[in-house]
């Protein structure tokens, strides 16, 4: 187990999260036979982490120039997966009907998401009306409502309507 000297502890931590590429390492003996000229940086960071429920004190993290984690085998329970990035919010267009220039446009309506609103609140309302306009092309639509209560309960629901022309 690799341990961070601090110099107000003047001992060495019980426990250092150690990172390889932003992968967390238990096997941390590889460490010590890894070729360092593969090495692009290591970062040390002082005092107390959570990490999956753990406390740590201290992260070593090591960082190769490709990132790939070249050469260190992971453990057997460490799952790897591409989470992606935040991305800024997006508009999301619904006409608005009640102007009499866009009822007069001609321009057929052919939308699939007829309404999203992820911001939506009902501010404790048992029951709420929420207007939209449907596409122009004929078909089914199910109309479904999902969401989390005040206190974390789940909320969905789902409806049918039928688009006739």
């Amino acid at each position: 187990m690799n341990s961070v000297l601090t110099e107000k502890m003047d001992k060495f931590s019980t426990q250092t999260l150690v990172l390889f590429d932003n992968i967390p390492i238990t096997d941390q003996e590889q460490i010590y036979s890894y070729n360092p000229l593969l090495l692009k940086k290591i970062d040390v960071y002082l005092g107390h982490y959570i990490f999956g429920g753990q406390r740590f004190d201290g992260i070593l993290s090591f960082s190769t120039y490709k990132g790939d984690y070249q050469g260190i085998k992971l453990d057997p329970a460490t799952q790897l997966f591409n989470k992606g990035c935040t991305q800024a919010t997006r508009y999301f267009y619904t006409p608005a009907y009640e102007e009499e220039k866009v009822k007069t446009l001609g321009k057929p309506d052919f939308r699939h998401t007829l309404l999203w609103i992820p911001t939506l609140q009902s501010n404790g309302q048992k029951e709420m009306t929420i207007p939209f306009y449907t596409s122009d092309l004929p078909g089914e639509y199910t109309i479904t409502v999902e969401g989390v209560g005040k206190n974390g309960t789940i909320v969905n629901a789902t409806h049918t309507i039928i688009v006739t022309n």
